[in-house]
């Protein structure tokens, strides 16, 4: 018998993973730019939230392979309203509105009720050039999507109760990340470094890949960035795992 293991808080290892996880989008010029939320509150029985998103992000591969890179996270949260928070790179050739309709199909054909709030998304604010406003931005919605750690994890992010503790019981997987900025890729672009500092947070980590101020490093197009990076920088692993997941035009 397959019994599934269960949580009930993100632990401050996984949470150091995820925050790793959108280090490696921005430094690969794939920046988490796109903030989703699916609701399974109209689904009975309750689906198990990584089956679910198995299959979502499956099809999401095979829509953008061979055009563009693939990097997103999630984590499931489980109470009154069960749910999953998603923050993923959107693509420049898809729309918001796309992105949405893709999502509502993929998720009916897995029986998830579609109602109109069962898939909610935005974009995170200042990704495509105001990047101090995008690393605050994405700094909160991280710091949001955080609020189903455990006590260690809230000490960590010095919350003051403002949203509870823990989110729920999740069957099965609680967070996942996409190979590309999977912690392989994270070990080798930041081989040394102090992994409870997320770089998001930290503008004055711009230079080592621009060669500039911050300053000057945020007046660029964050969908440029690809552009000004040295892909012969990277060792082979890391191209190799690139390869698999996107096409650099």
């Amino acid at each position: 018998m397959n019994v599934r293991k269960t949580t009930t808080s993100l632990t401050l290892k996984q949470v150091l993973k995820l925050q790793g996880a959108a280090d490696a989008a921005i430094y690969l010029g794939l920046p988490l730019n796109c903030f989703v939320t699916i609701s399974f509150r109209a689904t009975y029985p309750r689906p198990v939230p990584s089956v679910v998103m198995a299959s979502v992000v499956k099809h999401l591969r095979d829509y953008v392979r061979g055009r563009y890179g693939v990097a997103w996270l999630w984590i499931a949260e489980f109470q009154s309203d069960p749910h999953v928070h998603m923050l993923l790179h959107l693509p420049q050739f898809m729309t918001m509105d796309q992105l949405k309709a893709l999502l509502e199909k993929w998720l009916a054909k897995l029986a998830v009720e579609i109602e109109p709030e069962t898939v909610h998304a935005k974009m995170v604010t200042g990704w495509d050039g105001e990047f101090e406003a995008y690393l605050e931005n994405l700094a909160w919605t991280m710091r949001y999507i955080f609020k189903g750690g455990d006590r260690e994890t809230r000490r960590y992010l010095s919350y003051v109760d403002e949203w509870g503790d823990g989110e729920g019981i999740v069957d099965g997987k609680r967070y996942s990340i996409s190979e590309a900025i999977s912690v392989a890729v994270q070990s080798r672009l930041f081989p040394i470094s102090d992994l409870s500092i997320p770089r998001y947070s930290r503008p004055a980590s711009l230079p080592r890949i621009f060669g500039d101020s911050p300053k000057a490093a945020s007046s660029r197009p964050i969908a440029k960035w690809v552009e000004d990076l040295c892909p012969q920088t990277l060792d082979a692993p890391v191209r190799r795992s690139l390869q698999r997941s996107r096409s650099v035009s």
